[in-house]
């Protein structure tokens, strides 16, 4: 009797020694786990972000003009993953800019020498077009909404107007080091067309992951 009485005990002490050993382990596995849980989707929204990025950015280097409500379809068409519905959505937005670099002759071809032609040897946006009605501004300048058409397009301005040529706020800030780095130049009559896309996430805090935000993609071509 006294055995069996000693048998159980010991099982007894098992088992809550396998309890006490379960909890500690799972302070570890389970944050962990919704660690992982929280990367995957965040990777996963990533992807189709750049991929986003990539198709659109592509399609405006062929000549598509986004300008166009019906392009501008497609485009929020290959965004719907991502929760795009509309120009108008604040799921996102996509941002795409023409880039140039800013050459004597150019400034000589609009009649500006000297000082009216402070753009001279810079990037500038030469056109911009907006998709989306999210927040999230260009990693590399925002033109001033009085410069351009109805086509997204900034002239190049001359003595009595401001463009592309002589307006600050064309300037593409920060595009040159991203050339540089890649080991690219703009020679003259050359253009860049960059596509930006920023798109909010799910809040995965819960997870492990990164409190609400977005997930951001360039493409140039």
């Amino acid at each position: 009797m006294n055995a069996a009485m000693q048998v159980k005990r010991k099982r007894d002490s098992e088992r809550g020694t396998s309890i006490i050993e379960f909890a500690v382990v799972s302070i570890v596995l389970i944050p962990l786990l919704f660690g992982v849980v929280a990367f995957g989707v965040n990777l996963g929204h990533t992807t189709q972000v750049i991929q986003i990025s990539r198709d659109i950015g592509h399609l405006y280097a062929k000549g598509v003009d986004f300008s166009e409500s019906g392009n501008q379809a497609i485009a929020i068409n290959l965004a719907t993953p991502m929760g795009l519905t509309s120009t108008s959505s604040t799921a996102g937005v996509i941002i795409l800019s023409t880039i140039q670099q800013v050459y004597t002759a150019d400034c000589s071809g609009a009649g500006l020498t000297g000082s009216s032609c402070s753009n001279n040897g810079k990037d500038v946006i030469t056109n911009r077009i907006v998709i989306g009605g999210n927040s999230y501004s260009s990693q590399y300048g925002t033109p001033s909404s009085s410069l351009l058409d109805s086509e997204g397009d900034l002239s190049a301005g001359s003595n009595s107007s401001h463009g592309y040529l002589n307006d600050p706020s064309a300037v593409a800030t920060g595009f040159s080091t991203l050339l540089s780095n890649a080991g690219l130049t703009l020679a003259d009559n050359q253009v860049a067309y960059l596509c930006e896309a920023y798109f909010t996430t799910p809040d995965v805090s819960y997870l492990g992951g990164p409190a609400s935000g977005g997930i951001y993609a360039k493409t140039i071509f």
